[in-house]
Parts: C-alpha cells; sequence; structure tokens
C-alpha cells in the first residue's frame, strides 16, 4: 500500500490538487495525509498575546482539516484519510519530518499557477520538487483528471544509471496502466555521444513495462519536449529535476510559449538514489 502525502493550504488549489489525487488512486490501495504546514512567523514573539493568536490559528487549521477529510469520506469512501497540522520553521522541514515518520512514497502539491508562471511560482513550490526525497506531483489549477493512458519519462540519456529512479517509475505507471514512452532529446551538446548502452539498460530495467522509446533532435529541449506532449497527447511527464539539465532550461522566461502546452498535464519530479 502506497503512503501518498498531501500538501494543503486551503486553497481552490489545493482542493483541485485533492479532488485530483483521489481520482487517480481511487482504485488503488493508497493512505493519503492531509498535511497542513504552519510555520511560525518570523516576528514571533512568544508573548501571550502571541501565543494566544498562534492557538487560534492553529484550532482553525485542525478544523478545516476536518472539513477536508469528511470531503473526502464522503466522495471517495474507500480511500483511506488522515490529517495532521504541523509546525515547522520551514515548508520543507515540516514536509521532510513527515516523508520520515510516514514512510512517504510521494508528495502532492496544487500550484497556485500554471507551469507558464513557473518563475512566479513561491520558493517553497519550486523547492518542494528539486530537494524533496521522494517524487511530488505538480498540480496546476487549470488541471482537471482525467484517465491516464500515456506517461512520458524525459530523460538525458548520458545520466541513466543505477541510480535512475525506476521503482518511482514503475510505481506510478502501475497504479495509472499507461502506456510508458521515454523521450531522450539530443541536442548540440549531446551530439555524438552514444547512449546505446544506456538505453539498453533502462529497457532492461523497465522490461516490465515495454516501453517505447524516442530521440529527439533538436537545440531547444523544453520545445522539443512541449511539442512531443502534444502531438502524442501525454498524460503525465516523469522527469528529474536537477539544477541543471531540463528541469535549468524550465525555469528560464523564455519558455512561456512551450511551457503553455504542458498546462493540461501533471507533473512528476523525481529523484535520483
Amino acid at each position: 500500500m502506497s503512503n501518498i502525502i498531501l500538501c494543503t493550504d486551503f486553497s481552490d488549489s489545493s482542493r483541485n490538487a485533492l479532488k485530483y489525487t483521489c481520482e487517480l488512486t481511487y482504485a488503488g490501495k493508497v493512505n493519503l495525509r492531509l498535511l497542513h504546514v504552519y510555520t511560525i512567523p518570523v516576528n514571533y514573539s512568544g508573548d501571550g498575546v502571541s501565543l494566544s493568536t498562534l492557538n487560534d490559528a492553529f484550532d482553525s487549521v485542525e478544523e478545516q482539516l476536518r472539513t477536508e477529510r469528511m470531503w473526502v469520506k464522503e466522495n471517495y469512501p474507500e480511500i483511506h484519510v488522515a490529517t495532521k497540522a504541523v509546525t515547522a520553521g520551514s515548508f520543507i522541514d515540516g514536509i521532510l519530518d513527515e516523508i520520515a515518520e510516514e514512510y512517504a512514497d510521494a508528495v502532492v502539491i496544487g500550484a497556485a499557477k500554471d507551469y507558464s508562471d513557473l518563475w512566479l511560482w513561491d520558493s517553497d513550490t519550486l523547492k518542494a520538487l528539486i530537494e524533496l526525497p521522494v517524487p511530488v506531483l505538480m498540480i496546476p489549477p487549470s488541471i482537471t483528471y482525467r484517465p491516464l493512458h500515456k506517461l512520458a519519462f524525459a530523460c538525458d540519456m548520458r545520466h541513466i544509471g543505477t541510480h535512475t529512479p525506476v521503482e518511482e517509475i514503475k510505481r506510478f505507471a502501475s497504479l495509472t496502466n499507461a502506456r510508458l514512452h521515454i523521450i531522450n532529446v539530443i541536442n548540440k551538446e549531446a551530439e555524438g555521444y552514444n547512449s546505446d548502452a544506456q538505453q539498453a539498460m533502462l529497457q532492461d530495467m523497465l522490461k516490465d513495462l515495454h516501453p517505447e522509446f524516442h530521440q529527439l533532435k533538436a537545440d531547444n529541449v523544453i520545445s522539443a519536449i512541449s511539442n512531443f506532449v502534444t502531438e502524442q497527447q501525454i498524460d503525465s511527464l516523469m522527469l528529474i529535476p536537477r539544477r541543471h539539465g531540463i528541469w535549468d532550461s524550465l525555469l528560464h522566461k523564455s519558455h512561456t510559449k512551450e511551457l503553455a502546452k504542458l498546462n493540461r498535464i501533471p507533473i512528476l519530479g523525481m529523484h535520483e538514489h
């Protein structure tokens, strides 16, 4: 049974992510934990007035979590759902503690903005994608659930090895029963590099899924991926958000048009072991 943490701030985007997650996991065996991380204000003084205000805020959070839990139980009775509110020095610290405590397999976050506004996202959301040790499923507000028939894993074959998150790919593919496509974009930096050995290794590690491999030659990696996603009607995109490479390219404002093509699908950020 998978353990999934869904981070909520009780916004419309968080509720949208919750509904998407429930639809996605409804047929599977999943423990869903709704987590709200309450960060202590930097100007918190610890006096009686501040303590009272903090307690009132925490009581409100607990009530909102109960409301969310009841919504899940009423609409998706087969999902095992629990709630938790924690205080932490930072959003990331709060999630990291919960991942360790619950042995979480994945984290879901509802983004306040679309991918085309990626550089306007708050830093906590971007840090979660890059720094959390488990897969992070990002659900922008414009996305509504539909069955996933095609998954794509965008990678650089030069970096494929035993550290590649194969088990996470298998778990997500198994959850969705979707067809897996592997995308390798060859740009100027990769020209002349023979990736046959890495592709054979990845094909062997994922042989049970019978993935379909695609090599795309293009100078603009993001444009190549977004065009492929659109043309092949990919339902979800998996990638490894390194600080350099594909994810680093995503953060450039010049890719607004290409990123807009991805606004209809969730992105699953995974991490090497």
